[in-house]
């Protein structure tokens, strides 16, 4: 797994956050759930692109429409593509992205792996913009085996090679003083929230 501190500067940062508002317009944040027990995620999603992730009562799976509008996902924006194609190291383009919503600091995330895109040659990027938060990674389900770092706001996150299948999750949001979402659009983003923008490329089963 590569993670890159400071990857992005404050210019990128405003520009993705305008981007995201404009996607949320379209397609606005909701809550997913666990499909065995039914209970919402302790974040928020949304999704841009050919396919959006959801996860609900039927389970983890890609769909084309946003579950509650029935449209259509917007398109995955420009300056997305731009970090991919920085940090990536892929040819191949991404044909989804996850945005992830963490409110406050009880918001969290837990251990998985990204696993539903039927296709692991191609990496995972993930952008993490706002609150810090600590991020936890392995090659393990036992948590003391895991690393644990503090992503800030601007860093970005790579899964691929022998980390595409990497477990990870987000075990806590960190009060922060200044957070430039928050800065950016107070009443979508509380004082102490994250968004993760996660670029993917999912292929269908034959």
């Amino acid at each position: 797994m590569q993670i890159i501190c400071d990857a992005l500067n404050i210019t990128n940062q405003k520009s993705l956050i305008f981007d995201v508002l404009k996607i949320i317009k379209s397609a606005p944040f909701f809550f997913p759930r666990l499909p065995r027990w039914n209970k919402p995620f302790k974040i928020l999603i949304t999704n841009a692109g050919d396919w959006g992730w959801i996860s609900d009562k039927s389970g983890f799976r890609y769909v084309k429409k946003h579950p509650k509008t029935r449209k259509d996902w917007p398109e995955i924006p420009c300056s997305f593509f731009e970090i991919w194609k920085k940090f990536s190291c892929s040819k191949i383009m991404p044909n989804s992205c996850l945005i992830n919503l963490y409110k406050n600091i009880d918001s969290s995330l837990g251990l998985h792996q990204d696993k539903d895109e039927n296709d692991f040659s191609v990496p995972v990027l993930t952008i993490s913009i706002g609150s810090s938060c600590k991020f936890n990674y392995g090659k393990t389900k036992e948590i003391k085996l895991l690393k644990t770092v503090d992503l800030k706001t601007g860093s970005v996150v790579i899964l691929s090679g022998d980390s595409r299948l990497d477990y990870h999750s987000v075990s806590e949001i960190l009060k922060t003083k200044t957070n430039i979402l928050h800065n950016k659009n107070p009443n979508i983003f509380p004082r102490n929230s994250r968004i993760s923008i996660t670029l993917r490329r999912f292929k269908e089963k034959s």
